[in-house]
């Protein structure tokens, strides 16, 4: 008979008491780990919940709403900077034709030929633009009130849609202002063309002289735009008056975006 080594029926039993305590313990910690206990870093308060995280199909939906936002906001902003962009160099290229310099005119009036088409066609495309742009902001709202969100996410979506729906409604009216493409603005470049077209042929000389003469010149620019001023300076008014409010409302969106996209990262 083999002879079993001196204390060997002692160490199978430790061995199984071993095993069952680091069992026992693992079960306590996983037990700790689904109450939100554990170590100092893992505790909660009591009642405490878990954060909330958007979940795979929250993702794709809110991601969609925020791209379409993005894009028809960019979009219909970009038409509105062509607007009046187009405007202030037809301004610029009155105030400067009208003093009859050709220093100053020649230049001022390319610049306003340049920019008058895109603008009025700007101008005209206004109005769809803004109703995209109302529809993709519905689109935002929508998107606060899916599951998976914290309060804090939803409520910076919230505040983003209504500052957003005040920018569209001044879009809205804006765009409606503008809806026939500023006829007195596109008359007033036609205008320009023609006065620096006569003025290069040598039609404003001084009698006397026979040279270019800036002050025939200028008078001769008053004449022609006269007919155009009392329906130009109602357009003028009126995308005034549409650009300020919706700079106040371009304000307000832009912050609410900020917050949004804070709370969102």
């Amino acid at each position: 008979m083999t002879e079993r080594p001196r204390g060997a029926h002692s160490v199978r039993p430790r061995t199984r008491r071993v095993a069952s305590a680091a069992l026992a313990a693992a079960v306590v910690v996983m037990a700790l780990a689904a109450c939100g206990g554990g170590g100092a870093g893992g505790r909660r308060g009591r009642g405490a919940t878990a954060p909330t995280v958007p979940s795979s199909t929250t993702v794709p939906v809110l991601t969609e709403a925020r791209e379409r936002f993005e894009v028809t906001r960019t979009s219909a902003l970009a038409g509105v900077a062509s607007v009046t962009g187009a405007a202030a160099a037809l301004d610029a290229a009155d105030a400067a034709a009208v003093t009859g310099s050709l220093d100053r005119g020649r230049p001022a009036v390319q610049v306003a030929v340049d920019k008058t088409a895109p603008g009025a066609a700007a101008a005209r495309g206004l109005t769809g633009q803004a109703a995209a742009y109302t529809a993709a902001v519905a689109r935002l709202a929508s998107a606060a009130a899916t599951p998976g969100l914290t309060s804090l996410q939803r409520q910076a979506l919230r505040a983003l849609a209504a500052a957003a729906e005040a920018e569209a409604a001044a879009l809205r009216t804006l765009g409606a202002s503008q809806a026939s493409g500023f006829p007195a603005y596109s008359s007033l470049q036609q205008a320009q063309a023609l006065w620096l077209s006569r003025a290069l042929e040598g039609d404003y000389a001084d009698q006397r002289t026979l040279g270019y003469s800036a002050a025939v010149a200028g008078a001769a620019y008053t004449v022609l735009t006269h007919p155009l001023r009392s329906a130009l300076g109602r357009e003028r008014d009126s995308l005034a008056a549409g650009t300020r409010s919706l700079q106040d409302a371009r304000t307000a969106t832009s912050t609410a975006l900020s917050a949004a996209q804070v709370a969102l990262a």
